[in-house]
């Protein structure tokens, strides 16, 4: 072989691997406002989305897709965790007939009407806990998220976390001012065609209200969280430079506290069902380690 052609042919091997690899995992500009400003601490001041967040620009969050039935019903969020796998909730798929036909994923885009649409060709349900992981057809070369080796979620209760769906939405200022104090109800919005996002709390399961499995934890905050339509999307957290999904939005309830709307919503420990993940992927998704405090040698 000449020496000159070695290197072209490199190039194309290179190439070739990078493709069927996918990208590396949770690398975006962690100065966007999406991780820029994890903090749960003060309440949002912008845009009425989600409840109470912001809708972010393209590649801030690069991996969140969308679930439509029939190439054009909205069904739900998810989040590409490999090249030819998308993370979701189970709940989302569970009532779709076997084998899987009409079943698309939107992605590329942050508004829904830019996105480009790849076919389903097969979904794993989990035996038992709210996850299901979808095979595409093809492959989609965007960034996936990284997913976590465990978290320790009964360990520490964690406060820098984003939320991000493509559900329904309510203002920051919403006021249920015909509810009582501890009233519980359920918040309606309006569908958006955009991507929102905004910053969600764990909560000490002593103050949930809603029952839970130790595969799972509770979070949200007072006019912020999910609505109906951003089941299966991504919890997400900063962990040395990179964007990890600790959760999959599964349930939740809403009730009203001063005119607000304070929500504690039930999301699936990614962390927790790694093993499985890897497995149903084929080794694919990525997977980093988190800090547990409550394992510190």
């Amino acid at each position: 072989m000449l020496p000159g052609i070695q290197v072209p042919l490199f190039c194309l091997l290179f190439l070739a691997l990078q493709q069927t690899l996918g990208l590396e995992c949770g690398l975006v500009n962690l100065k966007a406002a999406p991780w820029s400003n994890q903090t749960a601490s003060k309440p949002p001041q912008k845009h009425d989305l989600i409840i109470g967040g912001e809708e972010p620009k393209k590649n801030e969050i690069p991996w969140v897709v969308v679930l439509y039935l029939d190439d054009n019903y909205f069904t739900c969020t998810g989040s590409l965790i490999a090249p030819n796998y998308v993370l979701t909730a189970h709940h989302c798929v569970s009532n779709l007939p076997r084998p899987i036909n009409g079943v698309y994923v939107g992605y590329g885009s942050v508004v829904k009407k830019q996105m480009r649409k790849v076919k389903v060709a097969n979904i794993f349900d989990h035996p038992w806990a709210d996850i299901s992981v979808l095979e595409l057809s093809q492959g989609i070369h965007k960034t996936p998220v990284c997913l976590p080796k465990m978290y320790n979620s009964e360990c520490q209760l964690e406060k820098n976390m984003v939320v991000a769906g493509f559900g329904e939405h309510v203002g920051a200022d919403f006021d249920p001012d015909w509810l009582k104090n501890g009233t519980i109800f359920d918040a309606r919005g309006d569908v958006p065609e955009f991507l929102l996002w905004t910053n969600i709390e764990q909560q000490d399961w002593t103050k949930c209200e809603y029952s839970y499995q130790k595969s799972e934890f509770c979070a949200g905050g007072l006019s912020r969280g999910v609505m109906h339509g951003d089941s299966g999307g991504p919890v997400m957290k900063v962990e040395a430079k990179r964007v990890v999904q600790i959760g999959i939005t599964s349930r939740g309830v809403d009730y009203a506290v001063n005119h607000r709307v304070f929500q504690n919503e039930i999301y699936v420990n990614v962390g927790y069902h790694a093993k499985w993940i890897d497995w149903v992927t084929r080794g694919t998704a990525q997977f980093r380690s988190i800090y547990d405090p409550c394992n510190v040698s």
